[in-house]
């Protein structure tokens, strides 16, 4: 049970990091190359 819990909590930093990659890569791609209206 604990070692799931451990397992659950990893997974999840896991994901957080990669959102927050994902997002900070999305708004510098923005910066560099801003979208044509």
């Amino acid at each position: 049970m604990y070692g799931s819990h451990l397992q659950l909590e990893i997974v999840g930093h896991a994901i957080t990091r990669l959102f927050i990659g994902f997002l900070i890569a999305s708004i510098m791609r923005n910066l560099i190359s801003p979208p044509v209206c």
